[in-house]
């Protein structure tokens, strides 16, 4: 019984090694993508119209800082269960 309490601790500790991995990965992606949206929003907010003259290039950056802004949200950690719960409905639906 010793070896299999021994195993089961191994195992234990492995995935909370993985998890602590998965929560820094999460984390530097949550600053990225804010970072994203709080440059593309500055560049939005900016007046230089002689910079930002070419419409398609506005318009780029808009949906840029669109997609940032989502997937901010999307990392938040009072999502990611309704991020599962999303994953397993979708994934009985298959």
């Amino acid at each position: 019984m010793d070896d299999l309490d021994g195993d089961f601790q191994f195992l234990i500790e492995v995935q909370a090694q993985e998890l602590t991995k998965l929560r820094h990965k999460l984390e530097e992606g949550r600053h990225t993508a804010s970072m994203l949206h709080q440059n593309l929003s500055s560049l939005l907010a900016e007046d230089d119209q002689h910079r930002y003259q070419n419409q398609s290039h506005r318009e780029i950056l808009v949906e840029e800082s669109k997609l940032a802004k989502c997937i901010a949200h999307r990392l938040r950690s009072d999502n990611l269960a309704d991020e599962e719960e999303d994953d397993q409905t979708t994934m009985g639906f298959r």
